[in-house]
């Protein structure tokens, strides 16, 4: 999942088609890298709330992911984008939302962090709490997927859940298909060809039996 994320920007918008994931800068990479350890490195709680009960247990045990991408916006702009994909098991709930708060604070406050950057933060996760669910998308009705965003709008936080994220871009590129009269690509040749270090076997065998 991480692989094809990085690969596949474009999820996020069309801003980042053919955008590799790149970072030029070590010490801010290193920063950030500190600061989503401090802030997201917990174990989930039934105290939280924030457990989707999972029978696999291949599934249980993928941890967190993250990365970072860094993208020229024009000669005076620099965009940092920091996707967090929590586990499988992970329910986004109020303590994940208070992470993201806080890590909102330190980039503004932090004088590690240079205020001349703009930043998105972005979090996915399979699922969330009614809680959760009642503060995402309040910022802007256009945008189900903000969460909040800064005064000065440098900051912009994103909440994602996966089936969401996945049926709008199907929606989307469905009309495009149909505009360009494009033709659909069996998955498994995809994976074979862009994604040959993964096995599609092992997926495959995942999938058919979580339908079971």
């Amino acid at each position: 999942l991480h692989k094809i994320i990085e690969k596949n920007l474009w999820i996020f918008g069309e801003q980042y088609n053919d955008t590799p994931v790149l970072f030029s800068d070590k010490s801010l990479k290193n920063n950030l890298t500190a600061l989503r350890k401090e802030l997201f490195d917990y174990e989930l709680s039934e105290k939280d709330e924030n457990i989707i009960d999972i029978e696999d247990n291949n599934l249980k045990n993928i941890t967190d992911l993250f990365f970072f991408n860094e993208k020229i916006l024009d000669t005076q702009k620099q965009e940092v984008m920091v996707v967090e994909l929590k586990r499988p098991s992970c329910k986004i709930n109020q303590k994940e939302l208070n992470q993201l708060d806080r890590y909102k604070f330190n980039l503004e406050k932090n004088a590690k962090f240079s205020k001349e950057i703009y930043f998105k933060l972005i979090l996915i996760s399979s699922d969330f709490s009614d809680f959760a669910a009642s503060k995402i998308g309040t910022q802007d009705k256009s945008n189900p997927f903000l969460y909040d965003i800064t005064k000065d709008k440098k900051i912009e936080l994103y909440v994602y859940k996966w089936s969401e994220l996945i049926h709008s871009n199907k929606r989307r590129l469905s009309y495009l298909s149909n505009i360009l009269k494009t033709k659909d690509r069996d998955i498994k040749d995809v994976f074979e060809k862009d994604y040959p270090d993964i096995a599609i076997s092992d997926l495959v065998s995942t999938f058919a039996n979580s339908k079971k």
